[in-house]
């Protein structure tokens, strides 16, 4: 888990240029933060992957790619799909023998809707938009379940399924208030709230892969 200081340290960083508005800092601390991740990952797992890390790598790099396109003002449809790409290999890497049975099914389900009525009851945003968005909060609530069916594995040790459950539940929570504040209501501090989530949601799920 040492292997995950660096990320978090930059993190914090990134946090505080966003309290303080700095914003050339997030253009260097944001990206900083996964490829400190990547190499954090990669140095403690070593090459080539195995495993979840075969799935988990080449999600940071659609992370770092999508971080990317999110600084550019024009960026949004490619930052979403980088995301939605990445959310699609998370849930690869965290495929676990099925667990929740329908109860996780329901809780996906109805994430997905509350999530899907929440945006669109006053989406602002382009209408071409609201299909694309729609296809990446499916992902999003796959991306809950399969975290959640992970952390009940009955073998894997109580932190191994808190970082699991954590991350996914974080990622939601994150990506959720980023379309709640892009496109319904903006609020004062709401890039902070989301950026943190995200890095709080990316270092779980790193520390899931490396215990």
């Amino acid at each position: 888990m040492l292997a995950l200081l660096p990320a978090g340290a930059l993190a914090v960083l990134d946090w505080l240029g966003l309290a303080l508005h700095r914003r050339p800092w997030d253009y260097v601390c944001k990206p900083a933060v996964v490829v400190a991740l990547l190499a954090g990952v990669g140095i403690q797992l070593g090459w080539p992957a195995q495993g979840p890390a075969r799935f988990f790598l080449p999600a940071l790099v659609l992370c770092l790619l999508g971080d990317v396109f999110l600084l550019w003002a024009k960026g949004f449809l490619a930052g979403l799909t980088s995301f939605l790409g990445a959310h699609v290999c998370f849930i690869l890497g965290l495929v676990q023998p099925w667990q929740g049975a329908w109860p996780l099914g329901l809780l996906g389900a109805g994430v997905w809707g509350l999530f899907l009525g929440l945006l669109l009851r006053g989406f602002r945003g382009p209408r071409a938009w609201v299909g694309p968005v729609a296809v990446y909060s499916l992902a999003l609530a796959g991306l809950l379940i399969a975290s959640w069916n992970a952390a009940l594995q009955p073998q894997m040790p109580w932190a191994s399924r808190a970082l699991a459950a954590g991350g996914g539940t974080l990622f939601f929570a994150s990506d959720t208030l980023l379309g709640l504040s892009q496109f319904v209501r903006p609020w004062r501090g709401a890039r902070l709230e989301v950026r943190v989530l995200y890095h709080l949601a990316l270092l779980a799920l790193a520390g899931w892969l490396l215990l």
